[in-house]
């Protein structure tokens, strides 16, 4: 997995934020040049949500 960051900074770390058993997994990125942070929500049906601009 990875997050690209609007400063072009490519992110590989990341940290699981919340997780449902069988529905859905959540991560959080942050890069660490801008501060700028994003959570990812994969779904087990495949589909994928992003949520821009999350402060944790």
């Amino acid at each position: 997995m990875k997050f690209e960051c609007k400063c072009g900074e490519n992110i590989m770390s990341y940290e699981v934020f919340y997780e449902e058993s069988g529905k859905f997994k959540a991560y959080y990125f942050q890069c660490p040049v801008c501060g700028c942070c994003q959570v990812a929500v994969y779904y087990s049906t495949g589909k994928v949500k992003l949520i821009n601009g999350f402060k944790k």
